[in-house]
This record gives C-alpha cells, sequence and structure tokens, in this order.
C-alpha cells in the first residue's frame, strides 16, 4: 500500500520529465522516502547541506546590515535556504522545513 508521500513522489516524476529523482529525510537524517534514481543513502548527506546552508545564512544574515541573503517569510523568521547543486549533466535542489528535507534532482537541459 502507497502512502501519500510515495503517491506524491510518483506524481512529481510522472508529471515533471525533467526530474529524475526525489529523496526525503527527517530530521535525523533517515530515509523516509526515495523515487526515480536517488539513492536512500543519500538522506544524510542533503540533510548535512541543507544544514550547513541554514547555518551560513544565519551568519550571513547576522553580519550584514542589508540582510540580503535573508527571506522573510510571513511568520517573520528567516525563510530555510534552498541549495543548488549543479553538475554538466543534472541539478539537485535541497530544502528542509519543519523537520523534513527533500532533494529533488533533474536532468540539466543542454542549449544548443
Amino acid at each position: 500500500m502507497e502512502t501519500a508521500l510515495e503517491t506524491t513522489l510518483t506524481d512529481i516524476l510522472g508529471e515533471q520529465h525533467s526530474v529524475t529523482g526525489v529523496v526525503v529525510s527527517d530530521s535525523e537524517g533517515l530515509c523516509l522516502a526515495v523515487s526515480g534514481n536517488a539513492k536512500s543513502s543519500m538522506s544524510g548527506t542533503v540533510l548535512a547541506i541543507a544544514t550547513r546552508a541554514n547555518l551560513i545564512n544565519r551568519i550571513l544574515s547576522r553580519a550584514s546590515s542589508s540582510n540580503a541573503l535573508s527571506l522573510e517569510t510571513d511568520s517573520g523568521r528567516d525563510a530555510d535556504v534552498v541549495v543548488a547543486v549543479r553538475s554538466s549533466d543534472s541539478t539537485t535542489l535541497i530544502r528542509s522545513e519543519g523537520g523534513t528535507t527533500v532533494a529533488v534532482t533533474s536532468k540539466t537541459h543542454q542549449l544548443a
């Protein structure tokens, strides 16, 4: 029986043709779901990347008087950072929110 999370991942892969993989982890880095060519072993690494990116954003926000790197949400707190890891053939977007980290990998489109 598919969970709602697994159904959502299946829908993402089916509707977004450039998406090749999705991994979802909890606040401890344990894999909650994986789909496509993503590997469950990525879950701890993507959590670590998101955690460090949010830490860097907070440090830079405090050091900068303009807070150019900090986004405000309706709740008034800093928004979580979206990290883009790019290679020649793919891009992985990583974001944490509410104790869950999601990494979505998609094919990079080559311009002719």
